[in-house]
Formats: C-alpha cells, structure tokens, sequence
C-alpha cells in the first residue's frame, strides 16, 4: 500500500501540481500527527499504544488433552500478498484415530477471525467433513475503533465456538466471511480444535488467551498465566495468530513464545507455531510481537504441553462397555452353557474371564462362549477392544449348585404295626427342590411324597423307610430309617395250675411268656378273685364254690392274642345221712368208740 500510495501521489504531481500541493500538505500533516488507532501509510513515525487486552478463553489439564491447529489467509485487499477465495478450506490431520467425537473426545473447538472494517456483527459457515454445513454466531471478543492502518471504520475479532460440529480429521471449510478489496474485508481464520485421546498416557495442558491487540507501530507483550507445570514437560508448543504483518514492509517480525524470540514471515495473516521448552513448576508464559513501524492485530494465543511423571494415566480406550451378557445366572459344577453379547460398534475383538475353575470350550475373541461350569460361582465377563484400547468390562454374577447333602435323620416311630397309619417327615434340606420317599413292601404312601413330610399306611413287612434329596444338578445320598413292624402275640400256651380243686381255696396258675406280648389279661370263673399276677404270665387266685374256665390272653401295641382257657372242676362233699354203728355202743364222756358204717 505504502508504494501504492506513492505512485498515485506521482501522478497526480505531474498532471495537477497546484492543486494537490495543498493536499499532499494537508495528508502530511495528517501522517505527521496520526489519529489514535489510524495510520494512513502504514508506516507510522510515532509509535502508538496498545490498545484492547487479551483474557484467558481456555485453560485445561486433562489425561490425553491435545489439540490439532489450522488457519488460511483470506484478505483480498493486501493485493501484493491476497488470500484465497471463499469458500476456504482448512485442513485437519493430526487428531489420532482413538478420537471418537461421538464419544465426547472433542473438548472443544473454536473458529477465529479478523475483519477490518466489517459489521459490527459475524458469523461463519463451517461445512465439516462429512459434508454437512451449519452457521455459528461469532462472539465479538475485540474492537479497535478507527482499525488498524487502513482508515476503516474499526478492526474486529470474532470467535465462533464450533464444538459439535466437528467430526475428526479432513477438510474443513467456511465461507459468509465478509471479503473485500478494501474494507470490510477478512484478514484471515483459524480453527482450533481441544481434544482428548483416550488411548494416551501423557497429561495435556492447554492455556488459550484471546481478544484483541492492536498496535500501529510497535511492539506489546502478554503473559499467559492460570496454570502450573507440574512436572518436566514434553512436546509443548506455542502459537500465536496475527493480522496485518505486512511483507511488503519487512520481511521478517520478532515474535516471543514462552519467552524466546524468533523471526516469523510476515504473511499478512500469520499462524506460527513454535516448539517451546516448558520447565518444572512454570507458572507464567510470555509471548510479544515487535513488528517496529508496522501495523498489527493480535487475536490470541496459545501454550500447550505435556506430562508423564504427575499423574498416571491409564488408556480407557474408545471402546464403549458391551450390551448385559445373556446366558444362565444358576448352573450345575461340570454343566455346559453359553453366554454372549450383542456387538459393540468399532470392537475389533473380545475378551471373556470365567470364575476360577471353570473353561472356556471356544468362541474366546468373540461376541459368544461355551463353557463348562467349576464349583465356583463368580462373574463371567467381557470386554470389548480395538487398537486404541479396551472398554469397560460387562458382568452376568453366576452362582453354582451343586447336588444336595444328605438329608438329616428320619423322625417317626421305629417299632411300628401292621395297618397302622403314620408320618415320617425330615427338615428342608438346602439346595433341594423335591424330594423322594420309599418305604417297605407292602406299605402305601398317602401323601407328601416329594415333600419333607409323607403319611404312610403299614403292611406286615419291616424294612427302611429312606429319603433322598433333588435339585436340577442331582440327587442326594439317602437318609433310611430301620422299621420293625410287630403283630398281635400268639395265644399262649398251656396253663398249669391245681385242678380239680376245693371250694373257697387259693391256688396258683401260670402260663409260659408269649414272645411279643408286652401285657396278660386273666379271667376266673364268677365268684373266684384274682388275687395277684394279673398283667403277668401268672396269678393266684382264691376260688368260689364252682368250677369253670380260667383263661388268659397276651397282648402288645399291636393287638391281642387269642385266648388260652383251662376249665377247672370243683371237689365236692356229699351231705347224704348215714349209718354206723358203735362198738362199744356205749361211751363214757372223754373215752372212745369205733363207728361201723
């Protein structure tokens, strides 16, 4: 512009010298005595203020934080260094494969652009790409009133924020930028995209200030504070995004990151990016352009770094947790099952764990198992895993049965009789879901079998009455109780004893013990009394005057035995007169005689 100005001047000398005396006089006098925030020629001999601040935009420290960077020049009327047209691509190639934007990987991400002369409002359309295009309202985040060297109405900086329309790696590319060879026109814009990479085991810090600088000639610095290194550092960077360094003023301009300068190539709209050396428990960052005489605007900048040795960061891989695994959550020890989950989006492989014991037939590496169950309950497990790492794992708790113990011992009675109705009955035994009864030949289970309790009619057959335990995985061992089953005695034998006898006497009769028989039941003529033994296989008894049966019967729990009878007969006297006669017949009081019948 310097040079074009000139040129005009020239030609105008020549063809109306008089009359533009006046007003090269009058436009010196101007440039002698600048406007705040003007600079007609660009090459200002008072250097000016700085005016505007920058503020911090962004500041974070996180496992795997990153950032991918790309800007293009736009502005059309530096027409000795142009830009490129609008619709304007930016490319992006640096995020890793293990950003997965859907996953909420991409932190945040801004458009940034400089306009000089434009409205006081701007937006962007951003076309991402996977080709979709959406307009973002830019914040206005600095105005200079007056602008910067080319007498337009004010120099803007507009920030857009972009986060959820970025899609990872490619072009992408924004238009709706004002453009224009004079004011009104768009120096140039910068994507900056904050991801996080979860397959990483580095420690990211990214501090990014931004706003507005401007300076007609000169040179400003700022320092990037609101962080702490809190370690030895690798890969950090720095980065600063200007507007108007002009090569058609100087080729080269001294720029400051994290306190070392360098020359950058003036480009009219300049990204650099710089490799800095961060050190142990550094606090602050100090950046600065000195462009001499030119004119500029600073809109942000930036200081990234990374970490190893503050906190350990374990990959968590992009990987989302499988789906609930399906299969049976109760199986029998040596059992065979299958278990298995839906398929999880970008999963190259999976991973199953079993409970100690058990073995995975096959299907290791996929969505699906067989496996043969141990003794052991305990989680079977899977994740998921690609090349950035593995996911979380999924779980289904499985619990092992095994066949029950054996049940405890049988309650009822022992000694039983024939025909008689009775219950046996156990407790619950644990793990058992029925159970099974047998019993003697011959008896009759009534009720309760499969249950803990049965009602059970007996035969004459002794035997065991047994129990045994079930569930899905087996049977127990039986638990038996030892059942006699008695009956009613045999009649007993022959009762001895006096007969026949005398009337009103006492005599003993007895019978042999009946083997079974626990009780004897006498009976005595009428009129006799029992005097003792009744009960027992023997018994006195005083008789009447008449004879007749005395009999006994044995008897236990089970019933009582035919009788055994003896009958007894009375000796009697006979009450006839007889006759007898005396020798001597006759007798003296005190003396004796015989009696002749």
């Amino acid at each position: 512009m310097k040079k074009f100005y000139r040129l005009i001047l020239f030609v105008l000398l020549i063809t109306y010298a008089d009359f533009l005396s006046a007003q090269i006089l009058n436009q010196v006098n101007i440039n002698q005595k600048p406007i705040p925030g003007t600079c007609i020629d660009k090459s200002c001999s008072t250097v000016q203020p700085k005016v505007g601040s920058f503020a911090n935009a962004y500041t974070q420290t996180q496992c795997g934080l990153n950032y991918a960077i790309s800007g293009v020049k736009l502005t059309q009327r530096a027409t000795w260094q142009p830009g490129v047209g609008q619709p304007a691509t930016m490319n992006i190639s640096t995020i890793p494969p293990c950003v997965v934007p859907a996953n909420g990987h991409i932190l945040r991400a801004y458009v940034y652009w400089i306009v000089e002369g434009g409205p006081a409002t701007g937006s962007v359309n951003l076309t991402n790409p996977l080709g979709v295009t959406q307009n973002f309202t830019g914040t206005l985040i600095g105005n200079v009133s007056g602008g910067k060297c080319w007498s337009c109405s004010d120099t803007r900086h507009f920030r857009a924020d972009v986060t959820s329309h970025i899609t990872g790696n490619g072009n992408y590319t924004i238009s709706g930028l004002p453009q224009s060879t004079s004011c009104g026109d768009t120096d140039g814009a910068v994507l900056v995209i904050i991801y996080r990479d979860p397959s990483a085991t580095y420690q990211g810090t990214m501090v990014l200030h931004d706003g507005i600088i401007l300076v007609n000639g000169g040179s400003q610095n700022h320092t990037l504070t609101g962080f702490t290194a809190c370690g030895p550092t690798t890969n950090a960077t720095a980065f600063i995004v200007a507007g108007d360094l002009q090569n058609s003023f100087s080729a080269t301009t001294p720029v400051t990151m994290n306190g070392v300068t360098g020359n950058v190539t003036n480009n009219f709209f300049n990204l650099d990016i710089r490799n800095v050396t961060v050190t142990s428990g550094q606090s602050s960052s100090l950046f600065g352009i000195n462009s001499s005489g030119d004119c500029w605007s600073w809109i942000c900048a930036g200081l990234y770094f990374q970490t190893t040795t503050c906190v350990t960061c374990t990959p968590s891989g992009t990987i989302a947790t499988p789906g609930a695994v399906s299969g049976p959550t109760t199986l029998c020890a040596g059992q065979t099952a299958t278990y298995s989950v839906g398929t999880v989006t970008g999963a190259t492989s999976y991973n199953w764990t079993v409970p100690s014991g058990w073995t995975i037939n096959s299907g290791q590496g996929t969505t699906s198992i067989s496996v043969t169950a141990g003794s052991t309950s305990g989680n079977v497990c899977v994740t998921a895993s690609n090349s950035c790492g593995t996911s979380s794992p999924s779980c289904t708790n499985v619990t092992i049965n095994t066949a029950p113990p054996q049940p405890a011992p049988i309650t009822g009675s022992t000694s039983v009789c024939s025909g008689q109705t009775l219950t046996y009955s156990i407790s619950s035994v644990a793990g058992a879901t029925s159970y099974n009864w047998t019993v003697p030949s011959g008896w009759t289970i009534n009720s309760g079998q499969g249950t803990t309790s049965i009602s059970v009619t007996t035969s004459g057959s002794t035997g065991n009455v047994c129990v045994t335990a079930s569930n899905a995985c087996g049977t127990s061992p039986a638990q038996c109780l030892a059942i006699t089953v008695g009956a009613a005695p045999a009649s007993p034998g022959a009762i001895t004893g006096s007969n026949p006898i005398c009337p009103n006497t006492t005599n003993s009769y007895s019978i042999a013990t009946v083997t079974g028989a626990t009780s004897y039941t006498w009976t005595v003529p009428a009129g006799w009394v029992i005097n003792s033994g009744q009960g027992t296989t023997s018994i006195s008894a005083t008789s009447g005057t008449i004879g007749g049966n005395i009999c006994v019967t044995a008897a236990n729990g089970c019933g009582t035995s035919a009788a055994q009878c003896t009958n007894i007969t009375m000796n009697t006297i006979s009450t006839a007169p007889i006759s007898a006669t005396a020798n001597p017949s006759t007798i003296c009081n005190g003396s004796s005689t015989i009696l002749n019948r």
